[in-house]
């Protein structure tokens, strides 16, 4: 699912490498349920501190429950110390009713 070679301009060499990673981390835990990842905020709007902003994503799943938001535990321990806070989780229909909710967002 990961994109090879990705890069996000404004951010670190060493944010990249941080994303990668945490990127292979939800891959791992989630596999086929996860159909995505969004990064949003200051990351992509070239306004990211180093060492300040946090990283912002939303997981995109084909489902979920409870028992898929608590697989998500260990790998909050590992990366909340390195900023990525906890992401948003949302199905392919939540994204399309938000969209006609949020049409801006």
């Amino acid at each position: 699912m990961s994109p090879i070679g990705w890069t996000i301009d404004g951010l670190p060499e060493e944010t990249h490498t941080l994303l990668k990673s945490y990127v292979k981390d939800v891959e791992k835990a989630y596999g086929s349920e996860l159909g995505g990842i969004l990064l949003y905020g200051s990351a992509v709007r070239g306004e990211f501190l180093p060492g300040r902003s946090n990283l912002n994503l939303l997981l995109v799943m084909s489902s979920y429950d409870l028992s898929v938001l608590k697989r998500y535990d260990s790998i909050h321990k590992r990366w909340s110390k390195e900023h990525v806070v906890v992401p948003l989780f949302l199905t392919v229909d939540d994204l399309q009713s938000a969209s006609f909710a949020f049409p801006l967002e």
